[in-house]
């Protein structure tokens, strides 16, 4: 009998979370946001709540709790708060499997870890795995999702954030390849979710793309551009949509070439392939790496949970 997962994010339930759906498609599967929508004053007295560690945690929850004990195994995207939603999970279910995973950089996100026998901690970033002792389950993509058909209006597209203004080297990455790029005569659309003045006017934003938005731009670029901290040299979920697509993949990410999917002719190592040969790079055909991609669908991460 297959084990059917429940896959906890804290995504807010009033944006349609594409990803989401197309991840409840899989057969016993289902991806739920966490958290009822609340406004401002009511996440402060949310936040106040979960932190204090009073009962009563569950009218914050939405209907996903009513259906816990139809799981056999709940996975909590790492998040701040998902220390205590999942203690409020293994106190209200029964002989559930709990796993918190981590799909960020705990040095960067800052998110808790919490070590006891009632939870499961893997992460995506095998570094990490090795220096706190998680359990490592790489990288994973949603097969069924594919970006719109759209009309090819850039030959690059990056969308990223400086997160707070932790990721200063990004900010600094950012700004070389932007003009690099440009010298090149490529066509670019960077987004850039930052209140670093350094950032040029025209790719400074101040508030996030929806998801629609970004996978509607994303499908009317010939390229996307991947950049990684040099000390973090870890596989973001772009290059997997990059794959996915049939669209071309130009990163930071020096170890990328240990991937099995990697082929020169798709994806372009910055400071490594010539910078010259990068118009020529996103004007070439894609080639299909359809069988490489396998060992990253969905449905084969959700079945290394239970090989191990």
């Amino acid at each position: 009998m297959k084990k059917k997962k429940l896959i906890l994010f804290y995504n807010d339930p009033r944006e349609n979370n594409i990803f989401l759906n197309k991840l409840s498609e899989i057969e016993n599967v289902e991806a739920k946001c966490v958290f009822k929508p609340v406004n401002k004053l009511f996440r402060m007295v949310r936040r106040l709540h979960i932190k204090s560690g009073l009962p009563g945690l569950a009218i914050w929850f939405l209907d996903w709790k009513k259906q816990i004990n139809d799981f056999d195994i709940v996975i909590s995207i790492a998040s701040p708060y998902s220390y205590e939603v999942l203690k409020w999970v293994d106190h209200n279910s029964n002989n559930t499997r709990i796993i918190n995973y981590f799909w960020d950089s705990i040095e960067i996100s800052k998110y808790p870890l919490v070590k006891q026998l009632n939870f499961e901690n893997w992460s995506f970033f095998e570094n990490e795995c090795e220096k706190y002792e998680l359990k490592y389950n790489p990288q994973f993509f949603v097969s069924n999702m594919l970006l719109p058909k759209s009309k090819i209006l850039y030959d690059i597209v990056y969308v990223g954030a400086d997160r707070n203004g932790i990721l200063k080297h990004r900010t600094f990455l950012i700004n070389q390849y932007y003009k690099k790029f440009k010298n090149l005569s490529l066509k670019l659309f960077f987004y850039y979710f930052s209140n670093d003045q350094s950032i040029p006017n025209d790719i400074r934003k101040s508030k996030l793309l929806t998801e629609t938005e970004y996978y509607k731009i994303t499908s009317e670029s010939k390229a996307i551009l991947d950049i990684v901290e040099p000390n973090v040299q870890w596989m973001t979920l772009r290059p997997l949509l990059a794959m996915s697509n049939q669209k071309k993949l130009i990163t930071n990410n020096k170890m990328i070439s240990n991937e099995v999917y990697y082929k020169p002719q798709n994806i372009f190592i910055l400071e490594i392939d010539d910078i010259s040969t990068l118009p020529n790079f996103v004007n070439s055909p894609f080639v299909p790496i359809d069988k490489e991609l396998e060992f990253y669908d969905a449905v084969n991460w959700l079945k290394r949970f239970e090989e191990k």
